[in-house]
């Protein structure tokens, strides 16, 4: 049986390993990542603001933890982070595909709104740059980190030599992170920003998701697969 490594905890990985074992994939699912939360005072009075923006579900889980409701207009990147602040709230006013810099474009807010921007404290600045220069006020405020998590040895090893058809990674931390244990990797990457971090940290993309959704993923798996498993 073919199989494949999702670069993901077992539990946010198992809808789509559950979808690849479906059609004959076996999957190994570890994290190529870990998050930190960060102390972050202002983090109350920031959910006055116009427009609450959050482009990953952590920052909804981070509130959530924290009992903390968004008083402003609830904009996300992307359908997961979307998906995850409806579950939490019942609302997001504003959804953009695509990346933060997509959002920043696109969001529906007249200058001299006060905008709360709840990111990475690796997010690209150029998020923030671009709605202050569409006149925005903006308060850019850095909730959470990311940082590497070392695979086992005999797991690293196995996708060195080859023995896994391809791994799947949902970020860019985690491209980055699995490009050095296991440079050139064969990757499937879920969306464009992934897949630009994949390709600058040289590994080999095969494929990007279609759309962000465990669905999209695991068609995404299968196309690179040749449509159909691959028998070893």
């Amino acid at each position: 049986m073919t199989r494949v490594f999702l670069g993901r905890s077992p539990a946010a990985a198992e809808p789509v390993s559950r979808l690849l074992n479906a059609a004959g994939v076996a999957s190994l699912c570890l994290p190529l990542t870990a998050t930190e939360e960060l102390s972050c005072p202002d983090i109350v009075s920031s959910l006055t603001a116009d427009w609450i923006v959050l482009t990953s579900a952590r920052g909804v889980s981070y509130l959530l933890s924290r009992g903390l409701y968004p008083e402003g207009r609830i904009a996300c990147v992307g359908k997961a982070t979307e998906r995850a602040a409806r579950e939490a709230w019942g609302r997001c006013e504003f959804v953009a595909a695509g990346t933060g810099a997509d959002l920043a474009r696109s969001l529906p807010a007249e200058p001299g709104q006060h905008v709360s921007y709840l990111r990475s404290q690796q997010a690209d600045p150029a998020t923030a740059e671009t709605l202050r220069a569409r006149g925005l006020r903006v308060a850019a405020l850095d909730i959470y980190r990311t940082v590497p998590v070392t695979l086992p040895e005999e797991v690293a090893l196995s996708l060195y030599r080859g023995e896994f058809a391809l791994c799947a990674v949902w970020a860019g931390s985690a491209a980055r992170s699995l490009a050095a244990q296991v440079p050139g990797a064969r990757t499937v990457c879920f969306g464009t920003p992934s897949a630009r971090a994949a390709r600058q940290e040289g590994l080999r993309v095969l494929g990007v998701a279609a759309e962000q959704t465990p669905r999209g993923m695991a068609d995404a798996v299968l196309s690179a697969l040749g449509g159909r498993p691959v028998a070893n």
